[in-house]
């Protein structure tokens, strides 16, 4: 009732009136249950309305509801009765409920309908079926809230009053009170003294900034309603006031700016609405917040590196709560929310800093800052050890070496126990030095720092390890047999590695690198020996030594065997006889098959000869031991090798040519090398020391034979033979005396034994061709006889084979070269001096020589080129010519026939090479010319032709050589020219070849012409005009032609 008080005395302030029912729908799990609930009110305010409402607690046993429609009506005495069948929850989902008008039950009445009106009835009606299926469990003590029903006062002219009438408890659901169909539910009711005034209100409240800035201006609204007049003021204290602006109306609102001056009180911003007698009034506190400001309250500092500082901020005005930007140097800081004065905050620069405030605001709003603080950095020293670490013996000190930057450093020190017994060490010192003997064993850690300039450095630490000496004690007396061994044991304290010096009665025997305790020492003494220990040392440091161990020896009996290893072959035993030193010896031996298979011999015996017949191939060890006087002997190994019988197989059985070769396959087993015996059809055959498998048999049977083998052995015995090879022969075709060799240049017929297939090839620069109608060919098939011609070549051979039937036979016909020329001259219009001539003619690429010879150019005329068919095909210009030559050999004296024509290559210095093939430093001649003598006669397209002034002796097989260029003598009649100091040239000039082989007039006209006229300059050309070889006819070539032509030079070749 309390709760239903409080909310009717905040509706005297709405002309909306709501009536909040929220309603479960109640049904009972059980028809017989006992159910109370309590309906409570309670005041809820959503958007511009105010709400009454309800919530239901289950007092009882849990139940199921909300699973059927409520209607719900009013008393008509004032309202038309209303149904509604759905209303309203906001709760479980079960009902819709949104934040919208359109979601509420709305019933709208005057007051005039209340008049005389003393109570509000709420009919609640349950119906069941067409409703929302399913439903919510209410369980025992649970609380939950249900629907919305709204009330719209829409005059305000007069001011009626009303009871309000609540619910007290219903206690059972069985009763008629509420049951299913339509059953109205009048629970139990006490009317109460509580009366509602029926005033206009507000629509909704003033919207707008709640805290504000002093000095600012600030706007806020409130929602119009139709028929009001709005007027706005405040309560806010300035001076001077706070002002508003004309209010306006913007979207269905009155809206007002206001100014608020600095130095403002809080306050409300209110406005008045008023309609004819009706009025009411809407207030928004405001709070304005004050100015703030912040200042540093630390002055400039000075720290050591990495040390922190609290710096202080002071901060005032406001609304007690500040956001504040500083800046670091670097960059800015912003902090927020500060709530007391002075602010602090650490700092730990790295280097000299100058921290600055930037900003500072309080409620929203921005404020002034000053100051700023400087804090210097001064280094800290940099403390240092040597060594870092230390490690020492048990009873030594270490030398630890202090040094720190900075001026006139001191040092502090603590030494402490990490680990183990350590004694000797200072708790604390000051020395640069740090040196005390230690004793015991473990870790001393010292731990360092240096001071200078005010600051101390970080610490370093140094780890001082202390070891122990290390002790060695000796024990493992005892008795062996001689050659036997037997185990000292030394067991050893300290660190490991050990190394360990002991004696062996003769000299001292070091152990190094021993990791563990004990350690096992082998020993086989030859005698009884004695051993001590002399010295150990573990990993740290040097120790001590003790006892002694004596070893007593017992001769050895000694086991051997006659023969120390045997060889049969499979089948057969050996024999191996045992024999021992000692009083009555006994014998044990093992038999174990080494490799291969072999069977035959016993696992174990104890015999004093072994003699088991083993068969198979393999390896059978025989491992033999004696006893005597309680020792037993070394064992000794007799390996028994079983060889098997080897085997040969013969085949290869083929066809051969008469004269040809075969070979026939001997297939081998066992162990080589063999020696094999086979028989070819006449008689046996021994081959012996085979070394592989198979093995193979070159036979050249002269008539059809068969081969068989008779016997085979191998390295180690005799074995079988098989199988057998026939060899069928085939004759071969041949030649009917073929001459060993010919002349070159000349054409020879050969006769075949049949119609055979010919074929010819050749060495050298040899060519030979067989005549086929007009062609020339390398091969002939179906023929019995072939026609042969050979080229001019040099010394060479030709193979002709002839083949019929699959077989072939070849023969060799030498082909003599002839007589080579070696000749030595120089053009007197190409000499460059110095015994040069110039190259212009065969260089570029391509060269104009190569385009005159080598390509399809146009030949020059009148003598002057040389048909390339006389060139040998794939020949090419050779480095460094000058131009072609022509050389002829007259016979019967200097007026005598030309006997032979050929051309060679003139090189730069005046040497030739063979045109034909480019190669080589002389001119080929055929056979055929020699032996004889003959003058020799040089010709050049544009030069003075010249003779040999004497026959040169030419024979097969030589190089004949001449020499023009040494003196005018060497030249017939005198017909050249001193080029230089002791060189002798052609005269140049002859261009036009005539039948007097002068350089004449003609020969000057024609340069001239070429010169004048410009033919010579149409581009690089093969010119009998160009006297000088640079591929053009210039004024050089009329110069050199003129002075020729005014001394009437004339050829002396007869």
């Amino acid at each position: 009732m309390k709760q239903l008080l409080q909310l009717l005395q905040l509706l005297q302030r709405t002309r909306w009136l709501a009536v909040v029912l929220l309603l479960w729908g109640m049904a009972s799990q059980q028809a017989s249950a006992q159910v109370a609930y309590n309906l409570e009110v309670r005041d809820t305010v959503r958007a511009d309305t105010l709400y009454l409402t309800y919530k239901v607690t289950n007092t009882g046993a849990a139940f199921t509801f909300g699973n059927s429609n409520f209607p719900v009506n009013f008393n008509s005495a004032f309202v038309s009765a209303v149904d509604f069948a759905n209303p309203k929850i906001h709760k479980r989902g079960k009902w819709d409920f949104a934040n919208s008008a359109a979601n509420y039950n709305l019933l709208t009445a005057t007051t005039s309908q209340f008049a005389g009106q003393n109570r509000l009835i709420v009919n609640i009606n349950q119906k069941t079926g067409g409703g929302t299926t399913g439903g919510v469990l209410l369980a025992a003590g649970a609380t939950e809230v249900i629907a919305v029903i709204k009330f719209k006062i829409t005059n305000c002219s007069a001011s009626p009053t009303m009871q309000w009438l609540t619910t007290g408890a219903i206690t059972d659901f069985n009763n008629n009170n509420i049951k299913t169909g339509a059953t109205r539910i009048y629970p139990a009711i006490t009317p109460t003294a509580t009366t509602i005034s029926l005033a206009p209100t507000l629509v909704e409240s003033i919207s707008g900034a709640t805290s504000v800035c002093a000095g600012n201006i600030f706007h806020y609204r409130i929602k119009k309603e139709a028929g009001y007049t709005y007027s706005w003021f405040t309560t806010i204290v300035s001076s001077p006031l706070p002002t508003f602006s004309a209010h306006a109306d913007s979207l269905g609102y009155d809206t007002v700016s206001v100014t608020i001056p600095a130095g403002a009180t809080s306050g409300d911003i209110k406005v008045e609405a008023t309609s004819g007698s009706c009025k009411d009034t809407a207030a928004l506190a405001v709070t304005v917040n004050p100015s703030s400001s912040a200042s540093f309250l630390t002055s400039d500092t000075t720290m050591c590196s990495g040390a922190s500082r609290v710096m202080k901020v002071s901060l005032s005005g406001g609304t007690g709560t500040w956001n504040l930007v500083y800046n670091d140097g670097t960059s800015d800081i912003n902090v927020t929310g500060i709530t007391s004065s002075p602010y602090t905050f650490t700092i730990s620069p790295t280097s000299t800093t100058i921290y600055t405030l930037k900003s500072v605001s309080s409620g929203g709003c921005a404020s002034t800052v000053s100051g700023s603080a400087t804090v210097t950095v001064n280094p800290l020293p940099v403390v240092s050890a040597t060594p870092t670490s230390a490690t020492v013996c048990s009873g030594s000190a270490p030398s630890i070496v202090l040094n720190s930057t900075g001026t006139t450093p001191t040092y502090s020190w603590t030494a402490a126990l990490q680990s183990g017994s350590v004694t000797g060490f200072s708790l604390t010192g000051t020395s640069s030095t740090i040196a005390e003997a230690l004793t015991g064993s473990g870790v001393v850690r010292y731990t360092i720092t240096s001071s200078a300039g005010g600051c101390t450095s970080s610490a370093i630490t140094v780890d001082v390890t202390v070891n122990p000496l290390p002790t060695a004690t000796l024990s493992g007396s005892g008795s062996i047999c001689s050659g036997g061994t037997t185990s000292l044991s030394v067991v050893l304290t300290g660190t490991g590695p050990w190394n360990l010096l002991y004696n062996d009665g003769t000299s001292n025997v070091t152990v190094n690198n021993i990791l563990s305790s004990p350690h096992s020492i082998s020993v086989s003494p030859t005698s009884t020996t004695t051993y001590t220990l002399v010295s150990v040392s573990d990993a740290n440091c040097t120790g001590t030594v003790s006892g002694s161990a004596t070893v007593t020896v017992n001769p050895l009996p000694v086991v051997s065997a006659t023969p120390t290893s045997a060889t049969v072959c499979s089948g057969s035993a050996p024999s191996i006889v045992l024999n021992s030193t000692g009083t009555t010896p006994t014998y044990s031996w093992t038999a174990a098959l080494q490799s291969g298979s072999v069977t035959g011999f016993s696992l174990t015996g104890t015999s004093s000869t072994i003699a088991e017949a083993l068969t198979g191939s393999g390896v059978v060890r025989y491992t033999i031991t004696s006893s005597a006087g309680g020792c037993t002997s070394s064992a000794i190994t007799v390996d028994v090798t079983v060889n098997p019988l080897p085997t040969a197989t013969l085949s290869g059985s083929g066809s051969i040519c008469s004269g040809g070769t075969t070979s026939l396959s001997v297939v081998l087993t066992g162990t080589g090398p063999w020696n094999l015996l086979y028989n070819d059809g006449t008689g046996n055959v021994t081959v012996n020391n085979i070394l592989s498998s198979p093995h193979s048999i070159s036979v050249s049977p002269t008539s059809t034979t068969t081969y068989t083998l008779v016997s085979v052995s191998d390295a180690n015995c005799t074995g079988t033979v098989s199988g057998s090879a026939i060899v069928i022969v085939t004759p071969a075709p041949t030649l009917t005396a073929p001459p060993a060799s010919v002349c070159q240049a000349s054409t020879i017929t050969l006769t075949a034994s049949s119609s055979v297939d010919w074929s010819v090839t050749t060495t050298g620069d040899v060519q030979a061709t067989f005549v086929s109608g007009t062609s020339a060919v390398s091969l002939l098939t179906g023929t019995s006889t072939a026609t042969l011609q050979f080229g001019i070549s040099t010394l060479g051979n030709a193979t002709v084979t002839v083949t019929s039937g699959g077989c072939s036979n070849s023969y060799t016909i030498g082909v003599d070269a002839g007589a080579g020329l070696s000749l030595n001259l120089f053009l007197q219009g190409f000499y460059s001096g110095a015994s040069i001539m110039t190259t212009d003619l065969s260089a570029g690429v391509p060269s104009i020589l190569s385009d005159q010879y080598l390509a399809t150019g146009t030949l020059p005329s009148a003598g002057e080129g040389v048909p390339t068919s006389l060139m040998r095909a794939g020949a090419s210009v050779p480095a460094g010519a000058v131009d072609v030559i022509q050389i002829e050999l007259r016979s019967g004296g200097a007026t005598g026939p030309v006997a032979y024509t050929t051309y060679a290559w003139l090189m730069s210095d005046g040497s030739i090479t063979d045109y034909k093939t480019g190669v080589g430093t002389n001119a080929i001649f055929p056979c055929s010319l020699l032996p004889n003598d003959y003058f020799i006669v040089v010709k050049h397209r544009n030069h003075l032709a010249i003779m040999s002034s004497t026959p040169v002796a030419f024979s097969a097989g030589s190089t004949a050589s001449y020499n023009f260029t040494t003196s005018i003598g060497q030249v017939y009649g005198s017909g050249a020219l001193d080029l230089d100091v002791g060189v002798v040239g052609m005269i140049a000039g002859d261009n036009r070849k005539d039948a007097n082989n002068e350089s004449n007039g003609d020969d000057f006209y024609d340069v001239s012409v070429a010169t004048t006229n410009g033919t010579g300059f149409t581009g690089s050309g093969y010119f009998a005009t160009d006297l000088n070889g640079t591929g053009v006819s210039n004024a050089s070539d009329y110069n050199l032609s003129s002075t020729n032509n005014d001394n009437l030079y004339f050829s002396t070749v007869p």
